[in-house]
């Protein structure tokens, strides 16, 4: 827990830049993106989501929100990174990535 703690504490220094007026209505997100049904991610995949987003190019701030979800879709799928009922962050995964999410939730 002080890990997980520590660790948020340090990447909101790292990342000052992720501001919640930066979201859009998660409909329009999940529309845009064409995404399928949505799966809310356990803790662990929700930090392995969040990481792949920081460290993807462009290079961007900690995605804030309370909740990542899933959308899988023929080409992989798409995590949202969820404030209330909108998205302050998109992700794009490739197959490959989407089944180390999906599988990462099967190992817990």
């Amino acid at each position: 827990m002080l890990a997980e703690v520590l660790g948020a504490a340090a990447l909101s220094l790292l990342c000052p830049g992720a501001r919640a007026d930066d979201c859009r209505p998660l409909a329009e997100a999940k529309a845009a993106f064409g995404a399928g049904d949505l799966a809310k991610l356990n803790q662990d995949q929700a930090m392995f989501a969040r990481g792949l987003f920081v460290a993807s190019p462009p290079v961007s701030p900690y995605p804030p929100g309370e909740d990542v979800l899933f959308g899988p879709r023929a080409d992989g799928g798409v995590v949202f990174f969820v404030h209330g009922d909108k998205s302050c962050g998109e992700l794009g995964l490739s197959p490959d990535v989407a089944k180390s999410l999906v599988d990462l939730g099967k190992t817990i």
